[in-house]
């Protein structure tokens, strides 16, 4: 009656998939859907029994009773209504059969199941202690810094721009990814940055994600790389850790505003004008947003949440992450955070699927686990994510688990990644396990490539002890002379 299907996500990009469905292109939009079900999002387990109520195929009924019967084990919506309704109408004789479907179904896809093959397992030993900074258990000010290089500021852009903020903000705000509004007429001058980082166990800053631009911050991505934090440590270990910063503009007083640049003042207070005492979910995360970027509104903190904890109950997938994110950075309710942070991954949240997988690989509070992390790097890379595609690239040339190893798809993915990563020691350090590895080693480029790596990690501050090492085991007394590495 009904055939099992396998499928193996590749991508989950839930907005397509929802935008098909509107646009009433059905059968495309189930392409799209498939592709994301192993998240075990129930949404999308809704719309997959919405589609096989519309199709006129003999077993659609059957078909959309297991979507529903999915999404009701998670208490979506109305979906276990609607299923009770349409297994009233299957005959007697074959409800046992579809029961047995069902559960066939439930043994892939059920939310037992799916979160025990893709989702973190928390370190319940670990929910009780904090990671501090220079083994002070107070690390607030790491958490949410705002930083100031004042000689980038010997200009200031032109505050009458009408390119600034263009359409209300539209673009700016609802797309997290890699720095993407930065009108050209400010260039080289004054720049608004909110950035998220990791801290690594040595203290360095590294992949610098920009969540909002305005102008060229490059100049002051490279002042906050060359500027290591202390180690953090949680139970007397140094740990991974995850950052926001405020630079520039965004780092501004309400005096320096309203002084140095009045007409986009003026813009903010008309914005939360407008967006204040809104119940959309959307306008809801903006204005917290707004607030959470621009300090100087004074907002308290209680309230920036109360906006994002309402919008992600309204399914507001980017609320949903920001919330999560904002938990997790101050270490309060960890598992709620990766509750939230889930929610958004399944959404199709690129941002969050990369978290999620950066979360699995280094976070002291779950069971790192390569093969989870790899099923949510993929999704995002797939979507053009290129940290996501970094760190797979990492797991595909040097995981722990034989599946994962792909020296030639790592390769294929350095050249993608060369012009966005030309500044960062891991690319290179990348290219020289790619050397190292592929089926025609070429130690010699190993070296030149892992010497790269190490002359720009040493500019940064990173500790680069373990890469020396391995650069030792490539050469004879650090000679150019290459020896061959004996294996096992």
């Amino acid at each position: 009656m009904c055939t099992l299907f396998v499928y193996k996500a590749e991508a989950i990009n839930v907005d397509l998939a929802n935008q098909l469905f509107h646009d009433g292109e059905y059968q495309k939009a189930k392409k799209e859907y498939l592709l994301a079900v192993n998240s075990g999002n129930p949404a999308i387990y809704y719309q997959l029994g919405m589609i096989s109520l519309k199709e006129d195929t003999p077993n659609k009924d059957i078909n959309a009773i297991i979507w529903f019967a999915l999404a009701a084990e998670q208490d979506y919506e109305n979906s276990a209504q609607i299923y009770s309704e349409i297994m009233s109408n299957i005959a007697p004789s074959e409800r046992e059969k579809v029961i047995a479907i069902v559960a066939k179904f439930k043994s892939s896809y059920g939310i037992e199941k799916v979160k025990k093959k893709y989702y973190p397992e928390l370190k319940d030993e670990q929910l009780k202690n904090k990671i501090s900074f220079e083994n002070s258990t107070d690390s607030s000010n790491h958490f949410e810094t705002t930083e100031l290089f004042e000689d980038d500021f010997e200009q200031s852009f032109d505050d009458e721009d009408p390119s600034v903020f263009e359409d209300d903000y539209d673009s700016g705000w609802t797309d997290n990814t890699f720095a993407r509004q930065q009108p050209r007429s400010i260039e080289n001058r004054n720049y608004f940055l909110v950035v998220d980082y990791d801290v690594a166990p040595d203290g360095s800053r590294r992949d610098f994600s920009p969540v909002q631009v305005i102008g060229n911050p490059r100049k002051g991505i490279e002042q906050l790389a060359h500027s290591p934090l202390s180690t953090p440590m949680l139970d007397n270990n140094s740990v991974s850790f995850v950052h926001r910063a405020y630079l520039g503009v965004a780092n501004y007083s309400i005096f320096q505003i309203r002084k140095e640049f009045p007409s986009l003042y003026s813009k903010i207070r008309k914005l939360v004008s407008r967006l204040k005492g809104s119940d959309v979910a959307d306008e809801q995360y903006k204005l917290a947003l707004i607030y959470s970027y621009f300090t100087w509104l004074k907002i308290e903190d209680q309230q920036i949440e109360e906006l994002l904890l309402d919008a992600a109950n309204k399914n507001h997938a980017r609320a949903q992450f920001e919330y999560g994110m904002k938990l997790y950075r101050e270490q309060r309710e960890i598992k709620t955070s990766l509750k939230w942070i889930e929610k958004a991954a399944q959404a199709g949240v690129f941002d969050a699927q990369y978290r999620l997988g950066k979360l699995l690989l280094d976070s002291p509070f779950v069971k790192n686990d390569q093969s989870k992390a790899a099923f949510w790097l993929n999704a995002a890379a797939y979507n053009g994510h290129m940290m996501a595609l970094k760190h797979l690239t990492y797991l595909k040339l040097d995981a722990n688990v034989d599946e994962l190893i792909d020296v030639k798809q790592a390769i294929e993915n350095l050249d993608v990644m060369q012009s966005t990563f030309k500044d960062d020691p891991e690319y290179y350090y990348l290219r020289a396990l790619a050397y190292r590895n592929k089926e025609s080693r070429r130690l010699d480029l190993a070296v030149i490539s892992m010497r790269e790596a190490i002359d720009l990690a040493d500019d940064y501050g990173w500790d680069v002890t373990e890469w020396q090492n391995m650069l030792k085991q490539w050469t004879s007394g650090g000679s150019v002379t290459i020896a061959e590495i004996e294996e096992g």
